[in-house]
């Protein structure tokens, strides 16, 4: 395991990771495949699928890498070791989102910004918290943490439309790698889920068919 606080090495030296993820083999790589299906959700006002840009979230450097962040119970923050993500926190989040956009029947059509396609709507997504929270004792089950905020942009003219934080938690079954890793994917498909439905809301209500309706 490595410590993010070096007054912190000390005392977790010493066989830490093989009591957190005893199974692991070195260099284990794993995705990240949010649980349930896309919500079923229209954007009221618009008969195309509603093209959105989905940028790379912004990130604390503690979580901008590829590693699987561990919150202690002593409110330390470390990582697993032998085990990481197949790309960096926030490539994984941005490619679970835009993923879930295109599953929504049609509703959407989602891109990056580097994609050159040309959208009205931009999410811009900050990452908050995405650990393994050990809350009541390493050796316990910890929880899937994850925490983002979405600000939802207008393109043209680079308008913020909405902005709202999401966040969601599930207790991973046992201490074992591949069940904190379910317990990540039902965190954060709850996470999508609420997230696309805001979004589909929020682009349904700017329409300037929405707004003639309420005049």
């Amino acid at each position: 395991m490595r410590v993010l606080l070096p007054f912190a090495c000390a005392a977790l030296l010493g066989g830490c990771s093989s009591l957190i993820f005893p199974e692991a083999e070195p260099s284990a790589f794993y995705r990240l495949e949010p649980a349930g299906s896309a919500p079923a959700v229209m954007v009221k006002n618009h008969e195309t699928p509603v093209a959105v840009l989905v940028s790379r979230p912004d990130a604390p450097r503690a979580l901008g890498g590829d590693t699987i962040a561990i919150q202690q119970s002593d409110a330390t923050l470390a990582y697993a070791s032998g085990v990481r993500w197949v790309e960096a926190t926030p490539g994984l989040i941005q490619n679970a989102v835009i993923e879930e956009l295109q599953n929504t029947d049609g509703a959407f059509l989602a891109a990056r910004p580097r994609d050159g396609i040309s959208a009205d709507y931009e999410l811009a997504l900050e990452i908050h918290r995405f650990e393994a929270d050990y809350r009541n004792g390493m050796e316990s089950a910890p929880v899937a943490d994850v925490s983002i905020t979405a600000r939802l942009v207008k393109t043209k003219g680079r308008d913020l439309l909405a902005s709202r934080r999401f966040e969601a938690e599930s207790r991973a079954s046992t201490n074992r790698v591949g069940e904190i890793v379910q317990a990540f994917n039902a965190a954060m498909g709850q996470v999508n889920g609420e997230l696309i439905a805001w979004t589909a809301e929020e682009i349904s209500q700017a329409s300037p068919n929405a707004a003639e309706a309420s005049k």
